[in-house]
């Protein structure tokens, strides 16, 4: 089938226009950033331990240590003995100092209230780690005036708001987890002072709202900073706009960040005027800032309403020449839905500059055409836009640099060929190009204002990076015969084989598996060391693992048998025989060893050995000395030793002819003494 896919490849530079907004940009961002706060405790002067589960205010409560806190004049700390696991609270009391407070784990420690905020804090800067706030008929944590941070916290079944800020200066949530909220997940209000919002390794998952943003809702009215990193925003739902995220700006100087994160499956409502199904962003008046989305996965979201299943920018009440950016960079926006137009981002109004690079946009749908993109986008670069009905409505004002740059636009769709969103590693999930995939090795090749890391935290490859926000490494290779070390030893002796050289590989690890006892691996030196227990033979796993790509082989290790011992000095007796006398000698007892074959040669005529009973045996027929050999044999090694065989001819006895010659001689004898006798008389 004929491809409709368009690729607009122009090596012509930038219009002065374009050159002006780039710079613009460059300058916004070289303004001087906010100060986002670190989230670090203070330093406590006092430190209260709760021992008592009751909500009530008596010794050794929550509420009683709140209330000796207060009393202090500097940072205070709450702890809690390790038998309190769970606290209702009968009232709220109100935190008026620095306080922190310190659980022991989130899956130990339940806090909830009932009535009125679980931890509501008016004065004073509030840490809240390690535990879980959950059950409340209004907000799970509200901070003003001051600073916040929640670290390690469980947020859910919350009837208002997980967390609650008002005209709070420095928030920070991390490595959280809010979820099951009635009024999202996160309320940011700020007013009359300049304030910061960090969410950083965080899930806010399954929130909603009865208004606008169910997983986020920030107010800006007075100069404010937001940074989202490593983060999930899914399933959340708005009755009104932003199913994910919502923010309306109307301050100056505003700026909004969205780092390696995923945004999906979040819904907006169904009314007309209720857009932005993951993300929805008003601005209002005169109304400045940045706004950037770079490394990150919008996928999946639907908004109900009429625009942008992914993203809604608005600026269309704003003053005309007020600086309002927007750029997504090095993202993935796929599978979103719009009820009417722009299914992957949808922009309203022209006071903005909205930048694309480096970024997929398709397999959005609206039933009303532009699937991907609907509105002015200033540039398009390096980036690669599926179906989007033949509408290209990149500007509707002739300066602006509208061409896009070594782009696709209105691609096949079908070609995409990424995966499905899933962990493909880091934090979050994402959707990975396959091999074949147009993505891959045809991003921006001047990566030098571009991150160095994808998503998930993998390197770029600098000057063939593939588009999207994640880069997908070629495919890991491994040749297991560079392994270097010994792979046979006698047991007892010490293994140590090094895998460094088997690959080449980048952003890839080394696994083994079906090491012998007493052997292992250090994953940090990728060598293989140790002393073996048992003898015998080990084929050993070895695997080069990647995010995308893994290889396995083989190394086949063997612990060899120590030669048998033999003391011979048991039987050396016994080998001192007779000839003509039947003999049996068992020699088992020269070895302790399990496991040993016994075999003898060198015997004389007339002796075999049996190597089943280990028995010498029969009849020797020759005298002499014989050099007899014995082997002791295991699976591995034998040990040979030469014995001398003794055989001896049996003793001379007297016979019957010698013993009657000598009764005569002795009869002799005395007749010669009787006669000598005789003549004497």
């Amino acid at each position: 089938m004929q491809s409709n896919k368009k690729h607009l490849i122009l090596n012509t530079p930038k219009s002065p226009m374009a050159l002006a907004i780039v710079a613009a940009i460059a300058g916004l961002s070289a303004q001087p950033a906010f100060a986002f706060g670190d989230g670090a405790m203070c330093t406590p002067a006092s430190t209260f331990t709760v021992t008592s589960s009751l909500g009530d205010a008596s010794v050794g409560t929550l509420t009683a240590a709140i209330t000796l806190a207060n009393a202090e004049a500097g940072c205070s700390q709450i702890d809690f003995a390790s038998d309190v696991t769970s606290i209702n609270l009968d009232v709220t009391t109100i935190i008026s100092k620095d306080l922190n407070i310190v659980g022991h784990g989130r899956d130990s420690l339940n806090i909830s209230a009932t009535s009125g905020n679980v931890i509501h804090a008016t004065a004073g800067d509030l840490h809240i780690s390690h535990l879980t706030v959950s059950g409340s008929d209004n907000n799970g944590i509200y901070q003003q005036d001051a600073d916040l941070t929640v670290d390690d916290v469980l947020i859910s079944n919350i009837n208002n708001s997980g967390i609650l800020v008002d005209d709070a200066h420095d928030t920070v949530v991390r490595n959280s987890t809010i979820t099951n909220t009635n009024y999202s997940g996160i309320r940011f209000n700020n007013s009359s002072i300049a304030s910061t919002l960090l969410i950083d390794k965080s899930d806010i998952s399954n929130n909603q709202s009865t208004g606008s943003g169910g997983g986020l809702h920030a107010a800006i009215d007075f100069s404010a900073e937001i940074k989202i990193s490593d983060s999930t925003f899914a399933e959340n739902t708005a009755a009104s706009s932003g199913g994910g995220i919502y923010i309306t700006n109307n301050a100056i100087g505003t700026e909004v960040s969205i780092d390696r994160s995923t945004i999906s499956g979040n819904t907006s409502g169904n009314t007309s005027s209720h857009n932005g199904g993951g993300i929805h962003v008003t601005n209002t008046g005169s109304a400045t800032g940045n706004f950037t989305i770079s490394q990150s996965t919008l996928s999946g979201n639907t908004t109900a309403g009429n625009h942008g299943g992914a993203i809604y920018f608005d600026d269309s009440s704003t003053s005309p020449g007020t600086l309002l950016n927007l750029l997504v960079d090095s993202s993935t926006i796929v599978n979103n839905t719009a009820s009417y137009q722009g299914g992957g981002i949808y922009h309203s109004g022209a006071n903005e500059i909205i930048e694309i690079q480096n970024t997929v946009i398709a397999q959005n749908t609206a039933t009303s055409g532009y699937m991907n993109l609907f509105g002015v986008f200033n540039s398009v670069e390096h980036s690669w836009v599926g179906d989007n009905n033949g509408d290209h409505n990149f500007a509707t004002d002739a300066t602006y640099a509208s061409t896009p740059v070594q782009s696709v636009i209105d691609g096949d769709e079908s070609l995409l060929n990424i995966s499905t969103l899933a962990d493909n590693g880091g934090p979050t999930f994402t959707h990975v190009p396959l091999v074949g995939s147009p993505l891959l090795e045809t991003g921006n090749p001047a990566t030098v204002d571009l991150s160095a890391t994808d998503q998930r935290g993998v390197s770029r490859e600098v000057g063939i990076l593939d588009i999207g926000a994640v880069e997908r490494i070629a495919d890991v290779v491994m040749d297991i015969s560079q392994a270097t070390g010994v792979l046979t030893l006698n047991l007892g002796e010490a293994f140590s084989i090094n895998l460094n050289a088997i690959t080449s590989s980048n952003d890839s690890v080394i696994t083994v598996s079906g090491l012998p006892s007493g052997i292992s691996f250090n994953a940090e030196t990728n060598i293989i060391s140790g002393i073996a227990t048992a003898t015998g033979a080990s084929e050993v796993t070895v695997s080069v693992v990647s995010f995308d790509s893994s290889v396995d082989d083989t190394l086949d290790l063997y612990v060899t048998m120590n030669a048998p011992s033999i003391d011979t000095s048991s039987i050396s007796e016994a080998l001192n025989i007779t000839t003509g006398k039947t003999i049996s000698i068992d020699i088992s007892g020269i070895t302790s060893d399990d496991g040993i074959t016994l075999a003898v040669s060198g015997l004389p005529e007339g002796l075999t050995f049996d190597s089943a009973s280990n028995l010498i045996t029969g009849v020797a027929t020759l005298s002499g000395t014989f050099e007899v050999t014995i082997t002791a044999q295991n699976t591995d090694k034998e040990t040979v030793v030469i014995v001398e065989l003794v055989v001896q001819e049996p003793a001379i006895e007297p016979s019957s002819s010698s013993s009657g010659g000598g009764s005569f001689g002795f009869g002799w004898l005395l007749i010669l003494a009787g006669m000598f006798i005789r003549r004497k008389r």
